[in-house]
């Protein structure tokens, strides 16, 4: 199966990559070289040649990114409270979380691709104690919650509308047990934390 991994050069998405590389043809879909070489030193240099980097918010970019592909991994984010910007100012979390997945699940609506993976909310354990299941809203009100809510109504909706398949993953915190570290490069050892999934 021919996949594309939208966010290939995350700390979640060069995992991914690495689970697939010998089972699937996979295509890295990435922002910039740069942003590609932040995980070198932890996950060394990914060996696959199909690489196409460019802005998820630009529709163009991703069409092309998804054409004759089968399946699609989308785990693009843009974190606002690791931007310089004051949050009232912020406008790229939102191009790049909610214009980009627009853009990626309206290309694989166009392309008929049936098969889209989404990274969705990090938050699995509700405050009142619940499991989310596909009917429980997230309690936040962070902009960061509040965009990947908006995501997930996104995916509902492609499906509502189009019959789009979609599964959301809902991790809670990744990590990487071989390596002993967390996703800001902070170390895990002697510690415990609910919902720790390690990439």
């Amino acid at each position: 199966m021919k996949i594309a991994v939208f966010g290939a050069e995350g700390w979640t998405g060069r995992a991914v990559l690495a689970n697939l590389q010998d089972k699937h043809d996979v295509r890295a879909v990435v922002f910039s070289p740069e942003s590609w070489d932040q995980w070198n030193d932890i996950d060394g240099t990914w060996p696959g040649e199909d690489v196409h980097y460019g802005d998820i918010v630009e529709f163009d970019f991703v069409h092309a990114a998804t054409e004759d592909v089968d399946a699609i991994i989308h785990l693009a984010v843009h974190f606002p409270y690791r931007s310089e910007l004051r949050l009232e100012d912020n406008t790229q979390s939102f191009l790049v979380n909610l214009k980009g997945l627009w853009n990626v699940l309206e290309s694989a609506h166009r392309r008929e691709i049936e098969r889209v993976v989404h990274m969705g909310s990090c938050s699995v354990a509700h405050p009142k104690g619940e499991f989310f299941s596909g009917e429980t809203r997230s309690a936040e009100g962070s902009q960061y919650g509040i965009q990947k809510r908006l995501q997930e109504e996104m995916c509902r909706q492609f499906h509502d509308a189009y019959g789009m398949k979609t599964v959301v993953l809902r991790p809670d915190y990744i990590g990487d047990s071989r390596a002993g570290l967390g996703r800001n490069r902070e170390s895990l050892a002697g510690s415990y934390r609910d919902g720790l999934v390690c990439r």
